[in-house]
């Protein structure tokens, strides 16, 4: 009697089969043509990345992986589809000049989203220009504006002068003011 192979072969398709859960619900920012360099500007990668995570049906994650990535003046816009977690391992950092966000008012708005977390990483601001801006009373970036269930893990924001942080959950969001 011939014995059959199509165990064997059945088992070792099943073994690099991803059946987790969100797997393919992960939106990585370099393959969206973000570079890690610390010097190319990835703004646009980024938003590609957050449309595509918004857009899905199910629970997605917008990944940023190690590396440096150059983030200009942004807008992280809702509503999205389902729930969205922007989970960063490396850093984002503004250009070098504040100035150069030019009428946006703001670096990374999040802009009515809601059932979204903040996971990981590191946001510099390159501070120094924006903090000077503040003091002057000049019109500088506001920050975040109308989430809802918004949660931020885990993650370290970069200023370099002294910084008062007023946080109050109400109606599910959590107000961050910094002076």
């Amino acid at each position: 009697m011939k014995k059959s192979n199509i165990k064997p072969l059945l088992f070792t398709l099943l073994t690099f089969i991803d059946v987790s859960p969100g797997a393919s619900n992960v939106f990585n920012v370099v393959s969206f043509g973000a570079n890690p360099d610390g010097v190319t500007d990835s703004t646009a990668a980024f938003l590609k990345a957050w449309q595509a995570a918004c857009g899905s049906a199910s629970s997605a994650t917008m990944m940023a992986p190690t590396g440096t990535f150059v983030v200009k003046a942004i807008t992280f816009g809702g509503p999205c589809k389902s729930e969205l977690k922007f989970q960063v391992a490396g850093t984002v950092v503004a250009p070098a000049d504040y100035r150069e966000f030019r009428n946006s008012g703001y670096w990374i708005l999040f802009k009515k989203v809601s059932k979204f977390s903040l996971v990981g990483g590191t946001f510099d601001a390159r501070a120094n220009g924006f903090w000077a801006c503040r003091k002057s009373g000049q019109n500088c970036p506001p920050g975040v504006r109308v989430c809802t269930s918004l949660s931020l893990v885990s993650f370290y924001i970069c200023i370099l002068t002294k910084l008062r942080i007023d946080m109050r959950e109400k109606y599910g969001l959590i107000y961050i003011k910094l002076s």
